[in-house]
């Protein structure tokens, strides 16, 4: 099927996806806004390939990579293929270059019950070298304690 004009971003994002071919994925805040994250949206594509993988930089897409991209870190069903919501945040937050971006992003995905903190912490967790761990637990404590760890609203994961 042809169509006339400009691509929608969901065509844009399957675009993104199979031209850079197997295992890769959707990530941070693609990912986050596909998972209903609003307040971070990015015009730039965000990916995450296997490390073995070395595509070739393109305009308008971010390519990150990552060693662990397994079905604890995916959406299984849904398309185009993403990180799953709690792993997609903790991106962000270790990716900005800012302290109150990264408590920005935490804070919005649990203040707009999509994940919890529980959640969000085993993503970091298990996320492996993360260069604002620190930060990332730090800031997830202070939203626990300020009551903010209640239950996601539904399970977009």
């Amino acid at each position: 099927m042809t169509q006339a004009g400009p691509l929608t971003r969901m065509q844009l994002l399957w675009c993104v996806v199979e031209s850079i071919g197997p295992g890769t994925v959707l990530g941070g805040a693609c990912a986050a806004a596909l998972g209903g994250l609003h307040g971070f949206d990015e015009e730039n594509v965000t990916v995450l390939v296997p490390p073995q993988r070395r595509p070739s930089p393109r305009p308008g897409v971010v390519i990150h990579h990552s060693a662990r991209l397994g079905p604890t870190e995916l959406c299984p069903v849904l398309h185009p293929p993403r990180t799953r919501l709690a792993r997609s945040v903790v991106d962000m937050a270790n990716w900005a270059t800012r302290p109150q971006n990264t408590h920005a992003v935490l804070a919005a995905a649990v203040y707009q019950r999509l994940t919890t903190v529980a959640e969000l912490r085993a993503a970091t967790r298990t996320r492996g070298p993360i260069r604002q761990r620190n930060m990332i637990m730090k800031i997830l404590g202070e939203l626990e304690r300020a009551g903010r760890s209640t239950p996601a609203k539904s399970a977009r994961q």
